[in-house]
């Protein structure tokens, strides 16, 4: 090792993209902890973003390109803490970076558009694959199993966090009572998985439950704390 190696910053080299070293050649983390991470990321990028901006739209496309970013670093590297430690980053880099080209109001300027903010995270993230790793990427059945199960889940907690961020009931919200609510959701939603996963429930009977959720927030769009609140209090008995 030269003397560069030697005095580089330790987390680059543990957690750098670019360093085939870092990827795993199996994916074996527990699928119960994958969605459990999923939901931390998902939660820190809520919180993070209401705090600092209001846009709907913005806030969506944010998401959308976070679960990207979470399900193509975890395929690619198969490893969760490094796939975890992006997706944290690429949450400031998007904040950061809407923030420098919005006003007030959440307009954009400088001649920059969302399509420039994604970009920028995704040059921040997945451009930054070994491409040695992309080319000679392969996925065993059981780890295509997993990666089926994962996306299944992030679509579907996805498409209810976005129903909550756009309900009344979460936006007419002061940010103090909304991080109270996030907390609340995050507690019901782990809760529920572990819950799942202890007495071995299959993940075809838990997407089922989720989606009838999703359908009642779609009916209700207002009132998606309160189906909440109704649907988790009912799982997690």
């Amino acid at each position: 090792m030269d003397t560069e190696d030697k005095n580089a910053n330790p987390e680059n080299i543990v957690f750098k993209l670019s360093n085939k070293d870092n990827y795993k050649q199996t994916l074996e983390d527990p699928i119960v902890l994958i969605q459990l991470s999923y939901v931390k990321i998902i939660h820190y990028y809520i919180v993070h973003y209401f705090e600092n901006m209001t846009n709907q739209n913005i806030f969506a496309q944010g998401f959308r390109s976070l679960t990207h970013i979470f399900m193509f670093l975890l395929m690619y590297t198969k490893h969760l803490e490094l796939t975890i430690y992006h997706c944290q980053n690429a949450i400031f880099y998007y904040v950061e970076y809407i923030s420098q080209i919005t006003d007030k109001e959440d307009n954009m300027f400088f001649n920059l558009t969302l399509k420039d903010a994604i970009v920028y995270i995704y040059t921040k993230t997945i451009y930054d694959i070994d491409e040695e790793t992309r080319q000679g990427h392969s996925l065993l059945a059981n780890e295509n199993a997993i990666l089926e199960i994962v996306t299944n889940f992030t679509d579907i907690y996805g498409k209810l966090s976005l129903s909550l961020a756009n309900s009344d009931d979460f936006k007419l919200c002061e940010n103090n009572k909304k991080k109270e609510i996030l907390q609340k959701v995050r507690e019901y939603i782990e809760t529920y998985i572990i819950h799942q996963y202890k007495y071995d429930i299959g993940e075809t009977e838990t997407i089922k439950n989720m989606k009838l959720l999703l359908i009642d927030c779609e009916n209700q769009p207002n009132q998606v704390f309160h189906l909440f609140e109704d649907f988790f209090n009912s799982k997690n008995k």
